[in-house]
């Protein structure tokens, strides 16, 4: 059997529209153009411009946030003086990153200089005393 000799193929206009809804497809002055507005606008609010980055990785050191000259600053080296450890290089901090102490060495080890080790979190001689 053929196409056209199927009960859907002999359906006059009126039967059609009543069992397959509507005629001939209209399309309405600038539909498109609303339909790739509306695809754009739906792309751009489902990313927000400024979405929160994240946060970079912590810096080792002292752990302790010194502001200097406008920037948040905590100390990665220090070195021994007379009166205590005194601090050589200071680490400046990103936007949201933190600082964090580092691993203190080994009980018994003694340095004069110390730097921490970003890699291994922890603090490292630099020279031995």
């Amino acid at each position: 059997m053929g196409w056209q000799d199927r009960d859907w193929a002999r359906w006059t206009e009126d039967e059609r529209r009543r069992f397959v809804g509507g005629g001939a497809a209209t399309v309405v002055p600038g539909a498109f153009v609303a339909v790739v507005v509306s695809l754009v606008a739906a792309v751009m609010l489902g990313r927000p411009a400024h979405a929160p980055r994240p946060a970079p990785p912590p810096v080792y050191g002292t752990g302790v946030v010194v502001q200097q000259g406008g920037m948040r600053t905590t100390c990665t080296k220090e070195v021994r003086g007379s009166a205590g450890w005194i601090c050589d290089s200071w680490a400046v901090l990103e936007p949201n990153q933190n600082a964090w102490p580092a691993t203190p060495l080994p009980s018994g080890t003694i340095c004069s200089t110390v730097v921490a080790n970003q890699a291994t979190r922890g603090w490292v001689c630099a020279n031995t005393a």
